[in-house]
Formats: C-alpha cells, sequence, structure tokens
C-alpha cells in the first residue's frame, strides 16, 4: 500500500505529496504533503524551555537560588515587621536616628528592625518645699487635704481669723504642737500664704492662718515619723476686743476703734494652765509697753478672763497688742487698730500681780 496522508480539511486519506485536498478542493500544509506533523506545540515549547531556563539564570545571579539548581525555592515567608526591643537611645542628641533596615538572609526569613523613639516622660514635679504659690511670701509646704501642726520653734500660738487677713476678725488660736486639717487655700495677703484650717482638737474652730513668713514656718507638715508629742498644752483662745462688753459669741467684736477712745473691753477662754507657772500679760503700743502684769498664775487652770482697758487721757492712736506667755510660752498675741492721731500717752508700768485694773 502507498503511504498517505491524513487530510486536515475531510479527514480522509490522501496519497503522499498531494497539494490540495480532492473533496475540498483547499490547499493542503506543507509538512501534510511531506507526511510530518505540525510545527507550531515544538516552536512554542522551545520557546517556553528558553524562557525558564532564563528565568532560572537571572534567580542565580541575583542570589535567590543556589548556584546549579534552577527549580525555585520553597515559598519564603512573608516579612514580618518585628519592633527592636533594646533600650531607647537617649533623646534630644545630634546623632542621625536610627533608620529602619532590611535583613534578607537565606537562612532566616526577612524582618524590618526598627529602633522605637523614647517613650516622652513628664518633667520632675517640684516637692512640696519647692511650691512659689504667692510671689512676695515663702514658699509653701502644705496642700489641701494635709495636716499638719503648730510648729514647737518658736513656742508662739497660731491666730485663726474668718478671713485671710491680719485685719480680719480673730476666732481663736492654735498652739505649739496643736493639729489641724487644710481645708481650703492658698490665699495670698499680708505676704504670707494663707490656709483655711480646722482644729483637730478644737473642732468648732475653723479659719484662716498663716504658713510662716521669711524667717520660720509656722505650720508644719505633719507626715509619718512627725507626729509631735503633745501633751495637755495650755492655750488661750476665743479673743475678741470690743467696745462694750463682748458678747459670748464675739459678734460685737472689733479690730479697730476712734483714735481718744477711753474704754476697751477684751474677752478670752483658756485651758490647761498650770497653776504655780509664770504668767505674763502684756499691752503695747506700736511696740512700745503700756502695762504688763508679771505674776505666778493662781489658778484656775481653765476659764474665761473679761478685762477692762481703762484710759482717761483717750488711748493713743496706732496699733494695740496684748500679748499673754506662761513660762515663757507666748498663748496669744493680738490686737486692736486706735485709729486717727491721737498723741496721749501714759504707761502704767509694771504690776506684779495677774489681775488689776487696767
Amino acid at each position: 500500500m502507498s503511504p498517505s496522508i491524513t487530510c486536515p480539511h475531510c479527514g480522509q486519506q490522501h496519497p503522499v505529496g498531494a497539494r490540495f485536498c480532492p473533496i475540498t478542493g483547499k490547499t493542503l500544509p506543507a509538512a501534510v504533503r511531506r507526511g510530518g506533523r505540525p510545527i507550531l506545540p515544538f516552536a512554542l515549547a522551545g520557546i517556553l524551555g528558553l524562557f525558564l531556563l532564563s528565568a532560572g539564570l537571572w534567580l542565580v545571579l541575583v542570589g535567590q537560588l543556589p548556584v546549579g539548581r534552577l527549580q525555585p525555592e520553597p515559598a519564603t515567608p512573608v516579612p514580618v515587621a518585628a519592633v527592636s526591643t533594646r533600650s531607647p537611645a537617649p533623646q534630644a542628641t545630634d546623632t542621625a536616628r536610627p533608620q529602619a533596615t532590611l535583613t534578607s538572609r537565606p537562612s532566616e526569613p526577612p524582618f524590618l528592625s526598627a529602633t522605637p523613639f523614647p517613650s516622652q516622660t513628664s518633667l520632675p514635679t517640684a516637692t512640696e518645699a519647692d511650691r512659689l504659690v504667692c510671689p512676695d511670701a515663702p514658699l509653701t509646704r502644705l496642700r489641701v487635704g494635709d495636716r499638719a501642726y503648730v510648729s514647737l520653734e518658736p513656742p508662739d500660738p497660731n491666730r485663726v481669723r474668718d478671713q485671710p487677713s491680719t485685719s480680719a476678725r480673730v476666732l481663736g488660736q492654735i498652739v505649739p504642737g496643736e493639729e489641724v486639717m487644710i481645708l481650703d487655700g492658698p490665699a495670698c495677703a499680708n505676704s504670707w500664704v494663707w490656709w483655711q484650717v480646722r482644729s483637730e482638737s478644737q473642732t468648732t474652730l475653723i479659719g484662716w492662718t498663716a504658713e510662716g513668713d521669711r524667717q520660720n514656718y509656722w505650720l508644719v507638715p505633719l507626715t509619718s515619723g512627725s507626729t509631735p508629742v503633745i501633751a495637755a498644752l495650755p492655750r488661750v483662745y476665743d479673743f475678741f476686743i470690743c467696745q462694750q462688753l463682748c458678747l459670748e459669741n464675739g459678734s460685737n467684736a472689733t479690730g479697730s476703734v476712734p483714735g481718744g477712745t477711753t474704754i476697751l473691753h477684751a474677752h478670752w477662754n483658756y485651758e490647761n494652765m498650770p497653776i504655780g507657772s509664770h504668767y505674763v500679760r502684756a499691752w503695747t503700743m506700736d511696740g512700745q509697753e503700756w502695762v504688763r502684769y508679771d505674776c505666778t498664775w493662781p489658778g484656775p487652770t481653765t476659764g474665761a478672763d473679761d478685762i477692762t482697758l481703762r484710759e482717761p487721757g483717750g488711748l493713743r492712736s496706732g496699733i494695740w497688742e496684748v500679748t499673754i506667755s506662761v513660762d515663757g510660752v507666748v498663748l496669744l498675741r493680738d490686737g486692736v487698730v486706735v485709729e486717727g492721731s491721737w498723741s496721749y500717752w501714759s504707761p502704767a508700768g509694771v504690776f506684779n500681780t495677774c489681775y488689776d485694773e487696767s
């Protein structure tokens, strides 16, 4: 049997070398006329092989595949950003800030290494002793809510007033070692820092008192280990000056009287006054002593005093102040302003008794 070829047009067998299909009349491809297979699939396979070979060579050149291995490696894990845990570098320097770097080794997955910025911290807060709240006053060591006590050095009491001012009405006194609670403040007056306090022993005594001057702190913060040893200390409180007899609640008390006033009334309460102690009560005008009572205290230990201050020629204009001390400890220092320009002055002198006409 003579060789034949399969016609791509009609599917019938035709003699090798035929140029046309006798059934359809269409031209036969040259490869079919020669009895071979179509070359297109082989050509495409060759082109694809060359492409894959070139790609493999390129990967070898860039270092992604080991030399001599044309097959692809297992898939590399997706890079994950990892933040360095090293201690932050100090801030505010002139050196360049570290940049993120890309590490890509064949033996480990690539990762991002970034140095974090140091976290911002607040500036150190001032200590209680460093706070300046009043421009012309000493630094304060107290805050609202603190507990404090009246300083033992100097051993003087603090006046408690109804307003933060030396001209405000005196409500009472807190004595050295007496504890107080800081309720309100600070307020600035008379070049002092003022706090509203409540006495821990005189629970009804609430008012304003000064923390101290530029020489001494009169209120001391009460911290652990600083609680003073407090005995039943003598004290004088509820001091009032009035132009008539002082009412028990001090509602008619005054802080100033006209110049030439001939009679003043003073009232105060006292307690824990040791019998046999050295008692001194003195009145001064602008620092000049007018009368002084210097005696041994006869008792009682607790009570109230109502004193009448008389000057027939009229009290001289100025600041009149009374000071009461027991065994050298000042328990009261308070006074009244005599207004005007009255100039009469006749000191009464010193009395070695605790009470007399004064």
